[in-house]
């Protein structure tokens, strides 16, 4: 049996505040999808044009918001299919159900569904730097991966072991609190330079957070101890591979970095933490 459309009394609406009362989170959620903001754009322009056209279908069964939010799923999924060269337009809730979970994020069908597959890289972290803390306090399966860049060993250790060392050792428990609120600063950094910033702001950003992290001193400047393709670089602000080739030429156009291949140096911190209205 098909879902009845989420639908609301017309009355109640009021079309001219959805910019002002939904549109951040609208676009919010669909740049985190798409991870490219023209696209998110788009995808938000044509919900509020889809919903205006629609709007005798809104009962008062469910939120303003929520309503709003339903018809943009519909058109991330198209999307995403028509990137894929897909095309398909999803015209019902039960499909919709099936690719996203009640959060609203990738369903674990939609992400084994090679045309629903967004590459989005969410960190680095450092040999002896360690991950999957959040297990210690959410037993929840998650749907982010580690991948190894380059030949490591992992140390595996049982989360007993450690909230065994975190009830006796008040240092453990500190180091574990404050690696869990150094990432999450971290990460909230970067979702307000996503959402909020254009894409030469995200990218100066980036390069500063990697240099923080992996930086190393070097005649002339700061080279980043990894190595990454412009793909790569693209994946951890939200942009394309071709819009990171050009921000970076303009970047060494500058005289802010330079390096070749994979390699980038940072040849004037202060000037690019200027850019961007940060202490070098």
């Amino acid at each position: 049996m098909q879902d009845k459309p989420i639908a609301v009394d017309p009355t109640k609406c009021d079309p001219a505040k959805w910019v002002d009362s939904y549109g951040d989170a609208l676009f919010a959620f669909a740049i985190v999808r798409l991870r490219d903001r023209n696209l998110a754009e788009e995808a938000v322009q044509e919900t509020l044009l889809s919903a205006l056209k629609s709007i005798d279908q809104y009962r008062q069964t469910g939120t303003e918001g929520a309503w709003l939010m339903g018809i943009l799923k519909r058109k991330v999924i198209d999307q995403v299919r028509s990137q894929a060269k897909q095309p398909a337009s999803v015209g019902n809730d039960q499909v919709v159900s099936a690719l996203f979970d009640k959060r609203g994020n990738w369903s674990k069908s939609a992400k084994a569904n090679a045309a629903m597959q967004l590459d989005s890289t969410l960190a680095y972290v450092k040999p002896g730097e360690v991950f999957g803390e959040l297990a210690l306090f959410d037993p929840s399966e998650r749907g982010e991966y580690v991948e190894s860049v380059e030949a490591s060993v992992l140390i595996r250790i049982p989360k007993q072991r450690i909230q065994e060392l975190m009830n006796r050792e008040l240092d453990v428990a500190l180091a574990v609190t404050k690696l869990v609120g150094l990432r999450r600063q971290r990460i909230e950094r970067r979702l307000r330079t996503l959402f909020f910033t254009s894409n030469q702001h995200r990218l100066n950003h980036l390069l500063l957070d990697l240099a923080e992290q992996f930086g190393v001193a070097i005649d002339g400047g700061i080279r980043l101890g990894l190595k990454l393709s412009h793909q790569e670089i693209a994946n951890l602000i939200g942009t394309t591979r071709e819009t990171v080739t050009i921000l970076m030429g303009k970047l060494k156009s500058d005289g802010l970095v330079s390096g070749q291949r994979q390699t980038v140096i940072l040849n004037d911190m202060s000037r690019l933490a200027e850019s961007v209205g940060r202490s070098a």
